[in-house]
């Protein structure tokens, strides 16, 4: 890795939030398509599948980034484990928040 000066680090998270924010939604609308189309075990199948479609989408657009950035130079090891882990905490965030609303449900009921 190797970024020019810290506003290139900057430069690069900032547009890396971008990205997520404009894919939160389209994931979600997927996720939401996913889950409306099957059930049972082709249901996790799909899920699996679009995580990994998702996973794919975000890690080019960090590629793009890398290449459009003239300052920053990404290795794909890189690349890769900065898309992992922003999928990663973006689903745990998910997760975090269904549990949530079944905690909230069960203590309604």
């Amino acid at each position: 890795m190797y970024f020019e000066s810290a506003f290139s680090v900057f430069q690069l998270c900032l547009f890396m939030l971008v990205i997520f924010i404009i894919l939160a939604p389209v994931g979600s609308l997927l996720d939401a398509f996913v889950k409306h189309i099957s059930s049972g075990r082709l249901r996790l199948s799909f899920l699996v599948l679009n995580e990994i479609i998702l996973f794919f989408i975000f890690a080019s657009c960090i590629h793009f980034l890398d290449e459009w950035l003239d300052t920053v130079k990404l290795t794909t090891y890189a690349e890769f484990s900065f898309a992992f882990l922003i999928c990663s905490v973006s689903l745990l965030i998910e997760y975090i928040g269904e549990y949530v609303k079944m905690r909230d449900k069960n203590l309604k009921s």
